[in-house]
């Protein structure tokens, strides 16, 4: 599964957003763009005190964990696309009252765990 900022930024936030807790929690394994690693850096580069060493701190333990980090090729983007549209089409009508203001992702309503991981077999390549 190819995962945006958006989503995995999320991840680092003190409270990170209950739904996107869970679905990072149910993927096998994450990959990232390398768009994705630059805008995760510029985000962590640009934050002030404590919260920069937060950010560094989440930063480095996500890339400890060793997900594929693509180059974004006109391929890998169309197919992402195209994967994308596949996903959303059934369920677009059904999630949409789930889905917050100006958000694709939905929400749920269960209590974030205190430690997010990197997905339950992330570990494994």
């Amino acid at each position: 599964m190819l995962v945006d900022t958006n989503v995995i930024s999320e991840l680092a936030r003190a409270r990170p957003n209950a739904g996107v807790v869970s679905w990072f929690a149910r993927q096998g394994r994450i990959h990232l763009s390398v768009v994705t690693l630059e805008e995760l850096t510029f985000g962590v580069a640009r934050a002030k005190g404590g919260v920069h060493v937060r950010l560094a701190k989440w930063l480095d333990a996500l890339l400890a964990a060793r997900p594929p980090i693509l180059d974004v090729t006109p391929a890998i983007a169309r197919a992402s696309g195209e994967l994308r549209a596949a996903r959303e089409a059934p369920t677009a009508a059904a999630s949409a009252s789930t889905r917050r203001p100006g958000s694709s992702f939905p929400t749920a309503p269960s209590a974030p765990p205190t430690q997010p991981g990197y997905g339950a077999s992330a570990g494994r390549r």
